[in-house]
């Protein structure tokens, strides 16, 4: 983990925490609402592109496992798998979204799309 600064988002970085919450909202029923204040901070010193993101209120009571069920798969532009995406739900009303290689080549943000899982087992 890394203490980076709360800052604002990228345009990649949003639009991941806003599909994410979508997929999360029809799988649980909860409502995480994308606040215009939402700030984003680097959590892995690693050189993965994970990091976290505030405020990011997810309902206690659909938020008790770790990681939360809502997951994804990373595709590059020809369709191959390039990584994964774990979310855990942190203290401070913050989000964690783990993106980690699935093939040890680094991934970049822009240039992956990702496929969100529902897996309530």
């Amino acid at each position: 983990m890394t203490e980076d600064s709360w800052r604002s988002p990228t345009p990649t970085e949003r639009a991941l925490v806003e599909r994410w919450a979508r997929e999360w909202n029809t799988a649980t029923g909860d409502d995480v609402a994308i606040h215009s204040r939402l700030q984003v901070r680097r959590s892995c010193s690693c050189g993965c592109p994970t990091f976290s993101a505030r405020p990011l209120a997810v309902n206690p009571d659909l938020a008790k496992e770790r990681p939360l069920r809502v997951e994804g798969t990373a595709l590059r532009s020809d369709g191959t798998v390039a990584a994964g995406l774990i979310v855990f739900a942190l203290d401070d009303n913050a989000l964690d979204f783990e993106v980690y290689s699935l093939d040890e080549k680094p991934v970049a943000l822009e240039d992956v799309t990702f496929v969100y899982i529902d897996d309530p087992a």
